[in-house]
């Protein structure tokens, strides 16, 4: 059991998830050090989201919730994990990857995965500002899985650009499940969509920002038109109808979560 748990709780299937997404993507446009990119944003989800973790810690400590007791009896492995994960993301990218675009994206997305957790004294973190919460981390996970492998040594054209679309919406869609599960924990000022239009106005619009990211994505990209990619949307779709209310923790980190990884390998085949 302590093994599911590490999977659910310790991130260990969201960073499979994110470098599965990248590493396809990456190897759609050709890039040469897709597999290394890959492993490299593997190993940094792990970093960032457990770092996020440890800073929400004090906050988490007053819930009632299966997934906040485990990482609060877990802290120490998780700061060692986490340490470890960051050093060798950071080594592999700059032995293998370091290219100043793609420094300045990334370091940029750092910064942002930082300030969207830690609370210094007045400062709030920038997951409670107002409408901001969804936009970060959906704008996070395309720029990492996607803008990054375009922008690597090569010049990005309009075309391109607009290939951002697609997961934008796609990464959008999927975190108001989640939102919908954190009503009783998110700040009220945080404005959520859940909080703004009730729980099941929010799943019908996160319904349609996914067919929305397909429409585009059949549009703009091959891809989009291969039966990987077709049942990884259509997994997505049924996960998100089950999300009307909150369910187990299981439900969002092997659902939800884990149906990203049949959105990366649409890409590889």
């Amino acid at each position: 059991m302590a093994w599911i748990n590490w999977l659910a709780y310790g991130n260990i299937l969201i960073a499979f998830s994110a470098g599965i997404v990248t590493y396809g993507f990456a190897q759609s446009v050709d890039v040469p050090e897709a597999r290394t990119m890959g492993v490299t944003v593997f190993f940094a989800t792990l970093f960032v989201y457990g770092l996020q973790r440890l800073l929400r810690l004090p906050d988490l400590s007053a819930t009632n919730n299966p997934r906040h007791d485990w990482l609060l009896k877990n802290k120490s492995r998780i700061q060692l994990v986490s340490g470890l994960s960051g050093l060798v993301a950071a080594l592999i990218f700059t032995v293998w990857l370091l290219e100043i675009w793609s420094f300045v994206v990334l370091t940029i997305i750092a910064v942002i995965s930082v300030l969207y957790a830690w609370r210094m004294g007045r400062f709030t973190p920038l997951r409670e500002w107002p409408y901001l919460k969804i936009i970060l981390i959906a704008g996070s996970w395309t720029s990492v899985c996607f803008l990054w492998p375009l922008i690597a040594g090569q010049e990005i054209t309009a075309h391109q650009f607009k290939l951002l679309i697609a997961p934008f919406l796609y990464f959008t869609a999927l975190i108001i499940p989640f939102d919908v599960r954190d009503l009783n924990y998110d700040h009220p000022n945080q404005q959520t969509v859940p909080q703004l239009l009730g729980a099941k106005n929010a799943v019908y619009v996160a319904l349609f920002l996914l067919v929305s990211s397909y429409a585009f994505g059949y549009l703009l990209d091959d891809a989009y038109a291969a039966p990987m990619m077709i049942l990884a949307y259509a997994a997505q779709f049924v996960l998100i109808l089950f999300s009307f209310q909150p369910r187990s923790e299981y439900f969002y980190a092997f659902g939800i979560d884990g149906a990203i990884v049949l959105f990366g390998w649409a890409y590889v085949f």
